[in-house]
């Protein structure tokens, strides 16, 4: 089983909670930022504050789903809805695909349907907060 440690609270993250982490972490981080993992994190900071057009989040989509697919592989992201959206420049997506209890060792032999809902805005320490993760019917 996948596990870690909440970078919260210090206390021990099991399965689903750790790729939520997991998760939180490759989307608030700059591609380039961390110096022994150059390509690690996501562009979708660097258009955090761009004009809210379907060609932005278009890109915001694909940027998504390029860091998730390159360095996540307990998730297969499948859908990126837009749930939310307003003149205060806060965006909430809603994010579902399917997860892989064992995929962080290469075994895809077991699935769950997973999603979550993130907020693309200033909430965070880049700019993109995990609010829920939860189990789909």
């Amino acid at each position: 089983m996948r596990a870690g440690v909440d970078h919260n609270t210090g206390e021990w993250l099991y399965g689903w909670a750790h790729v939520v982490q997991s998760i939180q972490i490759i989307l608030t981080t700059r591609i380039g930022s961390r110096i022994w993992r150059r390509t690690f994190g996501a562009a979708v900071t660097s258009i955090q504050d761009a004009n809210a057009h379907p060609r932005t989040l278009l890109e915001f989509y694909r940027n998504v789903a390029d860091a998730l697919q390159n360095h996540e592989p307990g998730y297969r992201l499948e859908t990126i809805n837009l749930k939310k959206s307003g003149r205060d420049g806060v965006f909430e997506f809603e994010l579902g695909g399917t997860y892989f209890p064992r995929g962080h060792l290469g075994d895809f032999s077991i699935s769950e349907k997973r999603d979550f809902t993130s907020i693309a805005n200033d909430a965070g320490p880049g700019g993109i907060e995990i609010i829920a993760g939860r189990v789909t019917a």
